[in-house]
């Protein structure tokens, strides 16, 4: 029953981010330029240059061009949460967050709870993964303009360690005056997400986004690749991303 119970939720869920979907669309479609759109993975990560609010209305809005839908790893502070869990959203307590909910817990058990708050987000975001979804991460881990800040690696990391080998996907979004283009890198497959795959992350962002690379490359090394396939050219899968490719939920 709890197994059915959840698997109604996941439907109502789905069927009312198409409905969103259906309203993005129609209303601001038009507006929404894409390229390299054939690239979108079956399953796995979306990594979203970060610039503006209405970043994921806009992901949803070319994702629902194609009969998708995503979820994606949000602040636990902003408001409405109720609309954005229904949304998709999967809340995360940050430093300063989590610091504020253990100072105002009323016990240890409450505390642990707290503890183990972002553990259990990722497990949720690693879980609709594994199951053939996408999930929409912001690598930067806020909003940034003018550039292609660092690469937060914590929650990719957990997420690739649950998920591997992990299809992750460069998303960059350039904003014009009324409108915005939205391109698709090329797929790539981890066993895991090191650093010097952090800093190409965040060049391959930068190169999408027409903007620049806010810090210095860290040693590269052959050896510390964790890339296993990548697309051999735009709208191909590479075989892991494929043969792990389940029904989307």
């Amino acid at each position: 029953r709890p197994r059915q119970h959840r698997h109604s939720q996941m439907k109502q869920a789905q069927t009312f981010l198409r409905m969103i979907g259906n309203i993005l669309t129609n209303q601001f479609g038009q507006y929404v330029t894409l390229a390299n759109g054939n690239a979108l993975p079956e399953r796995g990560v979306l990594a979203v240059k970060h610039t503006s609010l209405i970043d994921i209305p806009l992901i949803n809005i070319v994702l629902h061009q194609r009969g998708r839908c995503a979820k994606y790893l949000m602040k636990a502070s902003l408001p409405f949460q109720g609309l954005l869990n229904a949304c998709g959203g999967i809340p995360l307590l940050r430093g300063q967050e989590m610091r504020a909910c253990l100072q105002n817990a009323n016990d240890s058990q409450e505390k642990e709870s707290i503890l183990q708050w972002n553990q259990r987000a990722y497990a949720q975001a690693s879980a609709y993964v594994n199951n053939g979804g996408l999930l929409f991460w912001a690598p930067e881990g806020h909003r940034t303009r003018g550039k292609v800040g660092p690469i937060k690696r914590e929650g990719i990391e957990r997420i690739v360690e649950q998920t591997a080998p992990t299809p992750i996907c460069a998303v960059g979004i350039k904003y014009h005056w009324f409108g915005a283009m939205v391109s698709f890198g090329r797929t790539k497959c981890y066993e895991r997400f090191g650093a010097d795959d952090a800093y190409a992350l965040q060049r391959e962002l930068a190169v999408l986004s027409g903007l620049t690379v806010s810090t210095s490359s860290p040693a590269a090394s052959s050896s510390s690749t964790s890339c296993l396939k990548e697309y051999p050219a735009p709208g191909r899968e590479c075989r892991c991303a494929k043969s792990l490719s389940r029904p989307h939920p």
